[in-house]
Parts: C-alpha cells; structure tokens; sequence
C-alpha cells in the first residue's frame, strides 16, 4: 500500500451516522452526573475530559471538568492528611486506607502514588 493511502482512506471514510455524537455526549454527560452523585471524582473528571475534546465549543463540560477537578483535589487533600496522620500513629492500616481513598479520588496524586 502507497505511504499516503491511508490518510487517503481516513479523510474519505463515510460520516458517522447524524446524531451519534450527540447521543455520545448525552451518555457521558449522564456517566459523569452519577459519578459526581456517588462522589467517584476520577471517574466524573474522565468523563467531563472526553466531553471537553468530543465538544470543545461546550464551555458548561469545561467548567464541569474544572469543577470536578476541584472536588478531587479537595477530597484528596483532605485524605493524604488522614493518611499522614495515621502513618505518624504507627497506624499502617488506616494510612493505607485513606492512601487508596486518595488515589481513588485523584489517582495522580504524586504523594499518595509513591
């Protein structure tokens, strides 16, 4: 096959189908409203990202992404000090357990990750 020939094919390929983006953007939009409800912060902050690039011209996923970025950060910070706390007690269960609640929160926290 030439070098080129399948960026050919790429920008040739068909059109999706009329409203499948849409109907994309309306299923993450209502797995990220859950996951906010039920405080799942990394799973509501992937959705809103995928969001923001499927609809750049949205600025409510933007500012929902941000937001959602907060609520991580704030449940992560208020875990990695439960966990700090427990680590000073020489209490190694309950630093690993707000370690991992944590990460769940913010799974790139570079503390609690290390």
């Amino acid at each position: 096959s030439a070098p080129g020939s399948r960026a050919a094919a790429l920008t040739t390929a068909p059109a999706a189908p009329a409203g499948s983006k849409e109907a994309l953007a309306r299923r993450l939009r209502a797995r990220a409203r859950d996951a906010e409800s039920d405080r799942r912060w990394a799973d509501a902050v992937a959705q809103w990202e995928v969001l923001v690039l499927l609809q750049p011209e949205e600025p409510a996923h933007r500012e929902s992404l941000d937001a959602a970025r907060r609520a991580a950060l704030d449940v992560g910070t208020a875990h990695w000090k439960v966990a700090e706390a427990a680590r000073t007690r020489r209490n190694p269960e309950a630093a690993v357990l707000a370690y991992l609640t944590v990460l769940a929160a913010d799974p790139r926290h570079a503390g609690a990750a290390a």
